[in-house]
């Protein structure tokens, strides 16, 4: 591909997805280092319904598992906020940044 033409990068994000946080630094890294002609098109998804009951106790457990995995593995603090509801699509900009 010539220099001076525009190519698209489209990245698939989950902002409820606790491993597309844990991977955010290197993604961060990742765009210092991409050409000027690589447009970058963010696509947001998700797999978990949207829905407004509790989350059940075994799920829970089961994400606190893999917050501490992805912890262990890739360095990414998670802090457990009791009583705040955040909706997919609908985070606070203060705390995610964009």
């Amino acid at each position: 591909m010539s220099n001076n033409r525009q190519a698209t990068l489209y990245y698939f994000h989950d902002p409820m997805c606790s491993w597309c946080w844990g991977f955010r630094p290197t993604w961060l890294k990742l765009q210092e280092h991409l050409p000027q002609n690589i447009k970058v098109e963010y696509v947001l998804g998700g797999l978990a319904a949207d829905n407004d009951q509790p989350m059940p106790q075994d799920m829970r457990e089961m994400l606190q598992g893999t917050w501490r995995q992805i912890h262990r593995e890739l360095g990414a603090d998670f802090i457990l906020i009791s009583g705040l509801k955040i909706r997919r699509g609908g985070l606070p900009t203060h705390l995610v940044g964009q």
